[in-house]
């Protein structure tokens, strides 16, 4: 599976030969490039917008540091099956991000450069690929839905749940 995603004025791919590299992307040459193992999706979090989570083929995450773009952590086997997707939770600071698996097991991260896990449920079927959504702007305003947002995610067998994450 191929990715890419822009990271301040740099682009960043992922790609089926298990490099991620960071491009230039004013003169489209890579500057840096990390061997990783088989990605199937990432994406950038941190409160800064700093660091990178990589699902794995084999259920492990992958952290890498963008000031620096160097691997600073692996969390081994965060999942027992291939993780199809991922998504920062922007409407909580991006101070969380959510793992989703082939399974439907869905987990809710610190987004720290030693993530923690901080939440893990079922959806009670299998997912479809990159299905997983942030809805934002969508709780009240009020001191009470603070640390909450909600999460749409959609089976394969063609429905959608709609869950509140509240991780603190």
């Amino acid at each position: 599976m191929n990715q890419i995603e822009q990271f301040g004025s740099n682009l960043i791919t992922i790609s089926d030969d298990c490099a991620m590299k960071l491009w230039n992307a004013e003169r489209l040459i890579v500057e840096e490039e990390l061997q990783t193992e088989t990605i199937t999706c990432f994406a950038i979090s941190g409160q800064r917008k700093d660091i990178l989570f990589a699902c794995c083929h084999s259920g492990n995450l992958l952290v890498v540091s963008l000031a620096i773009f160097q691997k600073k952590d692996t969390v081994d086997l965060a999942h027992t099956n291939l993780i199809r997707a991922i998504t920062t939770l922007e409407g909580l600071n991006n101070e969380y991000f959510v793992t989703a698996d082939v399974c439907g097991t869905i987990k809710v991260w610190a987004s720290i450069l030693k993530p923690k896990e901080l939440l893990s449920f079922d959806l009670n079927g299998a997912l479809a690929y990159n299905s997983i959504v942030e809805i934002k702007d969508r709780l009240p305003k009020k001191s009470d839905f603070k640390h909450q947002t909600l999460l749409a995610c959609a089976l394969k067998s063609e429905k959608i749940n709609i869950y509140v994450i509240d991780p603190k």
